[in-house]
């Protein structure tokens, strides 16, 4: 594993520390080899990392330095043919999605039957430090230094409500279970992110 000091990226990113790196390391060893789709792949670390195929709902300028294929896309309508896909990464992006149904529908479509599934997302201690912040927050958003926009991870789904994000949160082994098979499961970030394997049922 990388040094938290040892740039994986060539452009200044969160990602390029060893704790992001190793979450990285565990995704490609469960995916395997073959084509992977990286969905809400965001300025392509994870694409790049896996030498995936990614898409965005916007363009970033980093795609032009990444060794890897990018397009914008709708995750609830992916412009792909059926059975494209060995496996699926979603990295921190499962949380922003409403209509997760559809989602999950159109991931099984793309993907072939024996496809793996990567799912990196956030945990309820994630939240709880949220909340356990509110103090130091409220008094830097009264000085103007940020929005309140740290209060929820996922504001375009939930509004301003923590509780809400918080029962999610806690229901990520229900919700994989009910759409795949668990094979594989981690904690990481000092308790700030679950890994799921999964494959279809």
């Amino acid at each position: 594993m990388c040094s938290s000091g040892q740039d994986i990226f060539p452009f200044e990113t969160k990602w390029n520390l060893g704790e992001y790196y190793e979450m990285f390391e565990i995704s490609k060893s469960w995916l395997g080899d073959g084509k992977i789709l990286d969905v809400g792949c965001g300025r392509g670390e994870s694409t790049h990392y896996l030498g995936a195929i990614g898409f965005e709902i916007r363009k970033f300028s980093t795609w032009e330095r990444l060794d890897a294929r990018f397009l914008v896309a709708d995750a609830v309508s992916i412009p792909f043919k059926d059975s494209s896909f060995d496996g699926v990464l979603m990295n921190n992006v499962l949380e922003h999605i409403s209509d997760k149904d559809t989602l999950v529908s159109e991931l099984k479509r793309v993907t072939k039957s024996n496809a793996n599934y990567v799912f990196i997302v956030p945990t309820p201690w994630w939240k709880i430090c949220k909340f356990v912040d509110l103090p130091k927050n409220f008094v830097r958003i009264l000085r103007g230094y940020e929005s309140v926009d740290w209060w929820v991870h996922a504001p375009n789904v939930h509004g301003l409500n923590w509780f809400s994000e918080f029962n999610d949160f806690r229901n990520w082994d229900r919700f994989m279970s009910k759409h795949f098979v668990v094979e594989e499961k981690a904690v990481k970030r000092n308790g700030f992110q679950f890994l799921f394997k999964c494959s279809n049922e």
